[in-house]
């Protein structure tokens, strides 16, 4: 149980917004192009960088040591556990 609310309790870090537009103007299309080229198109290297994107791989899960001890006992079929 003591597992469940240190889960529950958790709180994200802080987001901030991307780097990129979100807006179908040509502004924002220019923006985007400009934050590409910046980086030589590397589409992984932009959202790895920034922590606290909100576009960041996994920024709206739990990190899996808060939920192993949470999940540990849900192992459906007797399967080893997938790691995210």
């Amino acid at each position: 149980m003591a597992a469940i609310k240190d889960a529950r309790a958790w709180h994200p870090p802080p987001r901030f917004k991307p780097l990129f537009k979100f807006k179908l103007t040509e502004l924002a299309a220019r923006t985007n192009l400009e934050i590409l080229e910046l980086y030589n198109y590397d589409l992984q290297v932009i959202l790895l960088e920034d922590a606290h994107s909100l576009l960041r791989p996994g920024s709206e899960l739990r990190p899996t040591a808060i939920l192993d001890p949470v999940l540990q006992s849900h192992n459906p079929c007797g399967r080893e556990p997938r790691r995210l």
